[in-house]
């Protein structure tokens, strides 16, 4: 899995609008409980975001789907291994 690094921790948080210390593999999106928000805008952020720092770029759709980071820095993976 990709590591969660301090500047990946910041963009996560800038974007998912919540706290860096917030962002781990297990934060789920979308959640008030964690306090993120997962709406079209963090989507497309997200895309920009993956794009920046990893080269690769997201389905819109595919990405609405993923219900975790976790299940974002997957789709970052599989992205990755296609290159």
């Amino acid at each position: 899995m990709i590591e969660i690094d301090d500047k990946l921790k910041t963009d996560f948080a800038f974007l998912l609008q919540s706290k860096p210390e917030k962002i781990a593999p297990e934060l789920v999106l979308g959640s008030e409980a964690d306090g993120t928000t997962w709406d079209s805008m963090a989507i497309v952020s997200t895309i920009a975001l993956a794009d920046e720092r990893f080269g690769v770029v997201l389905d819109g759709a595919a990405l609405a789907k993923c219900g975790t980071l976790a299940a974002v820095l997957a789709l970052i993976e599989k992205e990755l291994a296609r290159k």
